[in-house]
């Protein structure tokens, strides 16, 4: 059981971290993905070039892991958005993780 526990431990990440959105440019679908070294409250979250949020990913508490997160180019209310340069936010125990995307129509 012990050899297990260290195995296990092995698969968890051991720091936060923010992947690149793949692919990128995107159209029609991205894949962000993060990882987790523990449970946090994790908000991930898109917004355009003025600072306006665009889309609210993950607004909740995570267990550690690695996540990936598809976003398919639409808003809080489901609407298609112009192509152009946004940016993913994500944010874990106060801690502000950031990178650049850009959306092709």
């Amino acid at each position: 059981i012990e050899q297990l526990g260290n195995e296990l431990s092995a698969l968890e990440p051991n720091r936060f971290s923010l992947h690149q959105n793949y692919p990128n440019p995107f159209n029609p679908v991205t894949k962000i993905t993060f990882e987790l070294a523990k449970s946090e409250f994790v908000n991930l979250n898109v917004y355009d070039v003025n600072g306006n949020l665009v889309k609210n990913l993950i607004n909740r508490e995570k267990v550690p892991g690695e996540y990936d997160v598809n976003w398919d180019g639409t808003n809080n209310s489901s609407e298609d958005i112009a192509a152009g340069v946004y940016f993913y936010q994500l944010i874990v125990n106060e801690t502000l993780f950031s990178n650049k995307m850009v959306y092709l129509k």
